[in-house]
């Protein structure tokens, strides 16, 4: 009987770990409004990591002193940004933070992430290269990890892409994730939006559960 616990708590181990959505936009939704100049902050109730997003829209150079808006179309599960010519922005996506706050800690996620260490974006359109980076705060705060990747631009909701954040390198420093920010500089006049956030595991890891698990039910059955 405990060699068949074992097994079972093997099973559900590896089928837990499959994914782990941070946040698919279907909740919370949120409208920056147009600005031209300056920056906005954004706090919403949502089904996600701690219990709300925040969002940043930054106006970094606007020469022409046209509009930027962030939105969250939680109808059409859709994060969505548009500029218009000119404008450069900066736009960041917190999970961890409290209402109203922006201090590291405020609302600690307390994440385990060792597992589910591979953090994939699905980009649902972007029409210029679009430098993008996540970072995981652990230890309250006080250490950082972050990867940083360039999204293409000419995506389509057609040929919507996932691209993958990579943390498995330093999966043993992923057991207590306080916050997770993406951050994506935007070129003028450029438009992107995303349709999900999710948090996988390394294939090679899932395959090692797997195998270990196939093994405790061999021996089991013999």
């Amino acid at each position: 009987m405990a060699k068949l616990l074992v097994s079972l708590a093997g099973i559900a181990a590896v089928a837990s770990s499959q994914a782990f959505l941070v946040d698919d936009f279907t909740s919370g939704s949120y409208n920056s409004g147009y600005i031209s100049s300056g920056s906005v902050l954004g706090w919403t109730a949502a089904t996600v990591p701690g219990g709300i997003r925040g969002t940043f829209l930054d106006i970094q150079n606007n020469p022409l002193g046209n509009d930027a808006r962030l939105r969250v179309q939680s109808s059409f599960g859709v994060f969505q940004v548009s500029t218009e010519s000119s404008v450069d922005s900066l736009v960041q996506i917190a999970y961890g933070f409290a209402n109203n706050s922006t201090t590291l800690g405020s609302n600690d996620l307390n994440l385990d992430l060792s597992i589910d260490n591979l953090l994939k974006l699905s980009v649902r359109s972007n029409d210029i290269a679009l430098p993008s980076s996540v970072t995981l705060f652990t230890n309250s705060g006080t250490s950082s990890l972050t990867r940083s990747l360039v999204i293409p631009g000419g995506i389509v909701p057609s040929s919507a892409s996932v691209f993958t954040f990579d943390f498995s390198a330093d999966a043993a420093s992923l057991t207590d994730v306080d916050a997770i920010v993406f951050q994506f500089d935007g070129a003028p006049d450029g438009d992107y939006s995303f349709s999900s956030i999710e948090a996988v595991p390394e294939p090679a890891t899932v395959a090692v559960m797997g195998m270990g698990v196939a093994a405790l039910l061999r021996r089991r059955r013999k």
